[in-house]
């Protein structure tokens, strides 16, 4: 719902292919029975808080679990969010946490970066083209979006479609900090603004979790 109407329809087409990739039913997550519609009303879509029975209808999904929560009907705060919702209760936390984010500003997926589901997931016209992606992100590393078409051969008319959704650089960072001590391990994850290279001051930090606390 913070997204441009553009960017929310790709969102949900995108979540839709990945979640119906083979190799996502494999393994701890076989029992997957979600449905992005309900990841698309967690996050508000359709929600009117001035329409009567709005907030009722959106609710209702969740009023038989115990102990009951609520929608939160907004941008979610944490990736392990994704676990609260109907359907999705029986995730791989640590499938979640490699393959979503919360924190960034404009929704669009990292052409070096990404792992080859989730950037097909978001751009699928160019899954003919990915052996191609593959290598020269691999060799050299895209400087430019616009090496698609001189490096990749990438129709203009594709390279049109999947440009809104595309980047190249991050606005924000993830840390992941071990603490390791004689009888206890701990995994934590911190959440950084990217600060702007002419900036004269230190990143912000978003967020800090500790995601595993365990003995050894």
């Amino acid at each position: 719902p913070s997204l441009h109407p553009q960017a929310m329809t790709r969102l949900r087409e995108g979540l839709t292919r990945l979640f119906q990739q083979e190799p996502f039913h494999e393994g701890s997550r076989v029992n997957f029975l979600g449905d992005t519609r309900d990841i698309m009303l967690w996050l508000g879509e359709g929600h009117d808080p001035d329409l009567p029975g709005s907030a009722r209808a959106a609710d209702a999904p969740y009023t038989g679990i115990r102990p009951s929560y609520r929608p939160r009907k907004g941008p979610m705060q944490r990736p392990e969010e994704l676990l609260l919702i109907t359907g999705f209760t029986d995730l791989d936390p640590a499938w979640v946490r490699q393959h979503f984010t919360v924190w960034g500003t404009d929704g669009r997926i990292n052409l070096n970066l990404a792992d080859k589901e989730l950037l097909l997931a978001v751009a699928p016209e160019l899954e003919a083209y990915w052996p191609a992606i593959q290598r020269h992100r691999t060799e050299h590393g895209f400087q430019r979006l616009d090496e698609l078409i001189a490096r990749i051969r990438l129709p203009m008319d594709v390279y049109q479609r999947v440009l809104p959704h595309l980047a190249l650089e991050a606005d924000t960072l993830e840390i992941s900090v071990e603490v390791r001590q004689p009888a206890w391990y701990e995994l934590h994850r911190i959440i950084v603004e990217r600060p702007s290279i002419l900036a004269d001051t230190p990143p912000r930090i978003l967020a800090r979790d500790i995601i595993e606390s365990r003995p050894l």
